[in-house]
């Protein structure tokens, strides 16, 4: 499944301003539309309904991003100019950040995972569980375009594991899992680096990981 968001709907902008990824309010409709496709394809028992926007904790932040940080000292000056009466200081924009509350997360980190986290490098694993045995299992390789839809994906899960490790797919983690779900989310400029992965397991250790015990 591939899906591309516009850059503006009618209930906002859903990219940064000044940066190549999708904001909050665009990750909340990837979410959805991710979870409208999986919940077509899972039995009844294994659907967890959509979370809400309204259920989502709105603040006000100040956000650079990726693009904006590579401007040289010119360019900078060049958009602190245009937008002197707006003051930004050192920021982009100022934008809605959507959070689903602490209170309404079900989803806890996993006690125990079985996998080869310390081939990873700097990339952390994150793994989690639910009390409800009746939700699928699910892997889900993402990038960072993933970043703030981790928190919502995870409810829709009993047991959750969300890797990033160059963007691809690796088949002896699934094989270790045995999930019900996968998920591939990449950015659409890295569809050229999807390819067959050796085992992360064969992989030598990151620089700086620990060995497993």
């Amino acid at each position: 499944m591939v899906f591309a968001t516009g850059v503006e709907s009618a209930l906002g902008f859903l990219y940064f301003r000044g940066d190549s990824h999708a904001n909050w309010l665009g990750a909340y409709l990837l979410y959805v539309h991710i979870v409208e496709i999986m919940n077509k394809a899972l039995p009844q028992r294994q659907r967890h309904p959509i979370i809400p926007l309204s259920a989502l904790e709105p603040s006000m932040v100040a956000y650079g991003g990726d693009v904006f940080g590579q401007l040289d000292a010119e360019s900078r000056g060049v958009f602190k100019g245009a937008w002197s009466n707006v003051a930004l200081g050192d920021f982009a924009e100022h934008l809605v950040r959507y959070l689903l509350p602490k209170g309404r997360r079900r989803a806890r980190p996993a006690t125990e995972i079985d996998l080869p986290s310390d081939r990873l490098g700097e990339r952390p694993l994150f793994a989690f569980e639910t009390p409800d045995g009746n939700l699928p299992r699910a892997v889900i390789f993402r990038d960072s375009t993933s970043d703030f839809l981790v928190d919502l994906l995870a409810e829709h899960f009993s047991a959750s594991v969300f890797i990033w490790h160059k963007g691809l797919v690796y088949d002896d983690i699934i094989e270790t899992v045995k999930p019900d779900v996968v998920l591939h989310i990449m950015a659409e400029r890295f569809m050229t680096q999807y390819r067959v992965a050796p085992p992360l397991a064969r992989l030598p250790p990151a620089q700086g990981a620990a060995e497993p015990s």
